[in-house]
């Protein structure tokens, strides 16, 4: 079904776009389905996976791991990052706590349980990149990715855009 109506908006520039807005949700909520419901995961979300790479990988740089900046890294709100590192901090995966220099902040740290978690689901995570990715050649790879890199460029001029049209206070 999906494959016939994606055949369907191939026929203008116009269908395809509208085609590609609706599949990357598509794609978004087929994915999560999967990811959150597969025992390998070790009951951990999608939403909460990217959340801990995303701390891991902030952490490697010397970036900050507020809520603010893990959610402006994430593109949500910094409210949806302190349920999803709450929930981390309940199944012992993530540690919060203050900034060192903004007693209002608090900062996203991961625990030794996290550092367990990624060590135990890694084979499972290698397997779901190389089963999604198996059909594609290393070029085919190489074209997505710097395409994916272009819709961010679209996605930055689409908030830009929503800040100008902002009323002014």
């Amino acid at each position: 079904m999906i494959s016939s109506l994606s055949r369907a908006y191939e026929r203008t520039e116009e269908m395809q776009k509208r085609g590609i807005f609706a599949n990357l949700f598509l794609l978004q909520n087929r994915l999560q389905a999967l990811f959150d419901h597969d025992p390998r995961n070790l009951g951990v979300t999608l939403k909460q996976f990217l959340l801990l790479v995303m701390v891991r990988q902030a952490a490697c740089r010397q970036e900050e791991t507020t809520y603010t900046h893990l959610g402006a890294l994430l593109g949500c709100s910094r409210q949806n990052v302190k349920t999803l590192a709450c929930q981390l901090a309940r199944k012992q995966l993530a540690v919060l706590r203050p900034h060192p220099c903004d007693g209002r902040a608090m900062c996203v740290a991961l625990s030794p349980a996290a550092e367990q978690y990624f060590a135990k689901s890694a084979a499972f995570h290698s397997e779901v990149l190389d089963t999604l990715f198996a059909c594609y050649t290393p070029e085919e790879l190489l074209s997505l990715y710097r395409l994916m890199a272009k819709l961010h460029t679209g996605i930055q001029a689409l908030s830009a855009q929503k800040k100008e049209a902002a009323p002014h206070a």
